[in-house]
């Protein structure tokens, strides 16, 4: 059985409203982050920088589209160190 494939339109409108909240969430605590670090020392957090690489590769278009796949290899890394 073939998986049915949405139109991009079909796919915005089912789930743009609950990507731009879960952006929107992402903004806000690296928001939290930097203001901390303004007032604060800031700490070496592993977190922040899987953060900053799971940003970029959401930033970067993709002939492939594994972006979910490519940020869980990046957030895999916390395990290991």
């Amino acid at each position: 059985m073939n998986p049915i494939i949405l139109t991009p339109r079909e796919v915005m409108n089912l789930y743009y409203l609950n990507a731009r909240h879960e952006l929107l969430e992402v903004a806000a605590t690296l928001d939290r982050l930097d203001r901390g670090a303004a007032a604060h020392q800031p700490e070496d957090d592993l977190r922040v920088t899987l953060l900053h690489e799971a940003i970029s590769v959401l930033a970067n278009p993709s002939e492939t589209p594994n972006r979910a796949e490519r940020m869980l290899e990046i957030f895999c890394k916390l395990r290991k160190s």
